[in-house]
């Protein structure tokens, strides 16, 4: 039985901006400190407000982190830790809910994005060619690929789906969320968003249909990019 693919998974909502989360952030750490010990404060970034940059309450081995800036809460969870999206999004609602309670209701919410970071196995021969990779893309030349690079952007559903392939270098947007990158991997990133605006905001009583619809969309692109006898080796159903 191969590894599970998936590395990381993220939820995260935006919402306008308001000072008055800068005094609800300490108390509702008080709330989860048992199980959020440690505090990792942001650096300042060029370009980039301090006050929206995310304080990170981690659990002691990092797995799960909860993520609150100015305008945003995150919930962030290494796939160890993931064992369906039901747990996750009933973790996520819990930690919501305290952070409601000390800030107050929202007016709404500027974006909802839902994230999943997947590392698939990569075969190559002593020259560094590609033997065997578990996706399912088009085969534009004759030779052996020794790279895998795609970067799509479509409107679904509601929302925006962004996938990111990449099987070499770095993706500067890992370090953000405290991926590791192997080598002879391929990153396989869904980030699926909907807007909305300070003036149009959705709803917070829809972010779980929206929630849903960002995970069955996700599964659905999933299980179409990855190879057959791939999905039966790691038992995706």
């Amino acid at each position: 039985m191969s590894e599970l693919p998936l590395q990381l998974a993220v939820l995260e909502l935006r919402f306008p901006g308001d000072p008055e989360v800068e005094v609800a952030r300490g108390r509702f750490y008080q709330k989860i400190r048992s199980e959020f010990p440690e505090v990792y404060v942001p650096t300042l970034e060029p370009n980039q407000a301090p006050a929206l940059q995310a304080y990170q309450f981690a659990t002691p081995n990092r797995t799960r982190t909860v993520n609150v800036a100015l305008n945003s809460f995150a919930y962030v969870v290494q796939g160890s830790e993931y064992k369906s999206f039901e747990v996750f999004i009933k973790s996520f609602r819990h930690y919501f809910n305290f952070f409601t309670s000390e800030y107050g209701s929202l007016p709404g919410l500027t974006r909802i994005g839902l994230r999943y970071i997947n590392f698939l196995p990569l075969e190559r021969n002593a020259a560094g060619m590609i033997l065997y990779s578990p996706l399912n893309l088009p085969q534009l030349s004759d030779s052996p690929r020794r790279n895998v690079g795609v970067l799509s952007e479509s409107l679904e559903g509601r929302g925006l789906l962004r996938v990111y392939i990449s099987s070499t270098g770095a993706d500067p947007r890992m370090d953000k969320v405290g991926a590791e990158l192997p080598r002879d991997k391929v990153i396989l990133d869904f980030d699926y968003s909907f807007e909305g605006t300070v003036y149009y905001p959705i709803p917070l009583s829809d972010l779980d249909e929206y929630t849903q619809e960002a995970h069955d969309v996700t599964k659905g692109f999933f299980r179409k990019l990855i190879a057959p006898e791939y999905l039966k080796e790691v038992g995706v159903q």
